[in-house]
């Protein structure tokens, strides 16, 4: 699983790399048991982890030594390990007499759904606090629905799987965020806008995708961000994307995403 923590860093919990977004050379890779403690911190973000719990689900559940002087010492490693990111915001929070917290915000991407007669892929990502109730390593699972064709599957899913491992959201302070007309209650913000034409049919776009994936944007307020890929209506692309992540204030003011990404293929 790929985690984005504070727009700042993709953590990798798979093999344990650590890398400032936007910054192919300031990367650090995690011994195991820091691996696993970041992980943890994770899923269980904006709640306080007791020091019995990470003892317990990080170092007995697997197999290594559990100690209060290696659960402190991997603590103090990982907050350097941000701090030499050039993160300087207090990563992890001490709780007295209770355990720590991950202050910053996280999210993360990962699985692939297929649907719709022109190939459509959608693919949906949760925020770590829905997580809380799976197994701290349990993978988000593929899930497939009605293909036609098993070689345009095969193929759609390397596309959609190539394009996850750079469209993430980056990092606001590193992309133009423009205003764009909110659809309902959902505040709406493009990334890269560039060419301000095709409005209108940006946001029959939009609402196809906010539709297909039941977002409320009658009841419920949120902000929103998106980006397009070769999003021309006068030219037929083979392939055209939609980045789309909705953000909601939650519980200690953390902000939760669930990010989108639709593909089209058409078919020859």
């Amino acid at each position: 699983m790929k985690y984005l923590i504070n727009e700042k860093i993709d953590f990798d919990s798979a093999t344990g790399w650590l890398q400032l977004m936007g910054e192919e050379n300031a990367s650090l890779q995690l011994s195991r048991p820091s691996t696993l403690l970041l992980t943890e911190l994770i899923v269980n973000a904006g709640k306080t982890s007791s020091r019995e719990s990470l003892l317990t689900n990080v170092w007995e559940k697997n197999g290594l030594i559990p100690s209060s002087n290696n659960l402190s010492n991997h603590i103090s490693y990982l907050r350097k390990t941000f701090r030499q990111l050039g993160v300087e915001d207090d990563v992890i929070t001490t709780v007295p007499k209770e355990g720590f917290r991950l202050a910053m915000v996280t999210r993360c991407h990962d699985a692939v759904h297929i649907n719709k007669n022109r190939v459509d892929a959608d693919t949906k990502t949760v925020s770590p606090e829905s997580e809380a109730t799976e197994k701290p390593h349990q993978k988000a699972s593929l899930s497939l629905n009605t293909v036609a064709n098993i070689s345009i599957t095969v193929a759609l899913i390397l596309i959609s799987i190539s394009l996850l491992t750079v469209i993430t959201l980056p990092t606001r302070s590193q992309v133009a965020m423009t205003p764009f007309p909110p659809i309902g209650l959902c505040l709406m913000y493009e990334m890269n806008a560039g060419n301000p034409s095709y409005q209108e049919e940006k946001k029959n776009r939009l609402k196809e995708v906010i539709n297909r994936n039941n977002i409320d944007c009658n009841n419920k307020k949120s902000t929103n961000y998106f980006e397009f890929y070769h999003f021309n209506p006068e030219e037929k692309n083979e392939q055209k994307g939609l980045f789309f992540a909705q953000c909601v204030i939650g519980t200690l003011e953390s902000e939760h995403c669930v990010n989108y990404l639709s593909v089209t293929i058409d078919k020859p």
